[in-house]
Order: structure tokens, then sequence, then C-alpha cells
């Protein structure tokens, strides 16, 4: 009877470990999805800020004729 109560508690402990590693598991992956979400995120608005600004860089402050070379107006 003692040994047959020793094997049941033994298996039950190692369920709950075994329950217990999955869910850890389980809040890694997700959390680690969410991070990667997270940081996507602010990579893509970084990358739209610093395109809207050098676009603005490069524009020319005023519009002028355009030269169309030997051609007379």
């Amino acid at each position: 009877m003692m040994k047959r109560t020793i094997i049941d508690i033994c298996a039950m402990t190692s369920f709950i470990i075994v329950v217990m590693l999955g869910a850890s598991a389980l809040r890694v992956y997700f959390t680690r999805e969410s991070t990667i979400k997270e940081n996507r995120d602010w990579m893509q608005k970084v990358i739209e800020d610093e395109v809207i600004k050098q676009i603005k860089f490069m524009m020319p402050k005023e519009t002028g004729g355009v030269n169309v070379g030997n051609k007379t107006n």
C-alpha cells in the first residue's frame, strides 16, 4: 500500500511539473510574439518618419522655371 502511494505522489508531481513547464513555454511564446510586434510597429514608425524627413530635406526650398537648354521662352 505504501509503495503504491509513493508512486502516485511521484506521478502527480511529474504531471504538475509538465503542466507548469507547458504553461511557462506558452507564456514565453506569447510574450515574445507581442514584443516582436511592438518592435515591428516601432521600426515602421521610425522608417516612415525618416522617409518624410529625407523627402523634405531633398525638396528644393522654392520652385523656379525649368531649364530647357538653349530654347528661348
